[in-house]
Parts: C-alpha cells; sequence; structure tokens
C-alpha cells in the first residue's frame, strides 16, 4: 500500500502514540482516525485502478 499524505501540504503521516490520530511530518496538521479510514480507501480504489 502506499504512504497515506497530508491533505494539505503532501507530506508524511505518522501515528501519535495514542493510536487517535495521525500527525504530519512537515506541517502537523493532524488527522482523526475517520480521515485516515478515508484516505485508505481512497488508496485501495487508486492502486486498484492502476
Amino acid at each position: 500500500m502506499g504512504t497515506i499524505k497530508c491533505d494539505i501540504c503532501g507530506g508524511t503521516l505518522s501515528m501519535d502514540v495514542s493510536g487517535t490520530f495521525a500527525v504530519c511530518d512537515v506541517c502537523g496538521l493532524k488527522h482523526d482516525t475517520e480521515r485516515l479510514k478515508v484516505k485508505v480507501e481512497e488508496l485501495k480504489k487508486e492502486k486498484s485502478q492502476n
């Protein structure tokens, strides 16, 4: 699977130690788990089209 990227700057997201959100390594934007689920589904769809 591909890397999950930030909605704002395209930086790589890393899960917080709490596991409740991911943080962009570039701009610091927090992405909650619901948004991450959507992004994972988008990646799956993109991968299946290639």
